[in-house]
């Protein structure tokens, strides 16, 4: 859980909380529970989930049980692996301005404003093999900054299973 705040830039004037959990499955409504009242009560504006392991038939349920502002999923196939989502809590007050989600439930982008200021979360959930895992940051980052250009503020979130000195052997990135 960080806070982000504005103390790096001196004309931004903003402060929020925001958090990043690998969930490893929310079908059990018990866990959903858990999970929702974890973000009310640390007072969450934006929560980056991982492993959600929601199909698209589940949204409801999902949505029913978090009730909050607005969520937004990238969903896979399988109701075992991937997932992620992006909660905005009730209490934000995000204007949500673009949704982009690719790579079969890894990666959900959401372009966002508050306050006057520009920011794209992404919330990334990376394969767990390495070779996997390189050919999809090779995808990822530029679609990324593609995506980014025009936003002030980027909040990289996730899961990444990074080990930065194995990615630099392995990639151009």
């Amino acid at each position: 859980m960080a806070q982000v705040s504005s103390n790096s830039h001196p004309s931004a004037n903003f402060k929020f909380k925001v958090c990043s959990l690998n969930v490893r499955g929310l079908n059990e409504k018990r866990k959903r529970n858990r999970v929702a009242h974890f973000l009310k009560s640390n007072q969450i504006e934006v929560a980056c989930i991982q492993e959600t392991h929601c199909i698209k038939s589940f949204k409801r349920t999902f949505e029913h049980s978090f009730n909050k502002k607005d969520i937004f999923h990238s969903f896979s196939e399988s109701t075992r692996s991937k997932g992620v989502a992006v909660i905005f809590s009730k209490n934000s007050n995000f204007e949500i301005n673009k949704v982009l989600d690719k790579f079969d439930g890894r990666t959900i982008l959401v372009q966002c404003t508050k306050d006057d200021h520009k920011f794209l979360i992404a919330n990334i959930y990376a394969p767990n093999k390495i070779t996997e895992r390189c050919e999809y940051l090779d995808n990822l980052i530029p679609w990324i900054l593609e995506n980014a250009q025009s936003h002030e503020n980027i909040i990289l979130s996730g899961d990444q299973y990074g080990d930065v000195s194995q990615r630099q052997t392995q990639s151009k990135y």
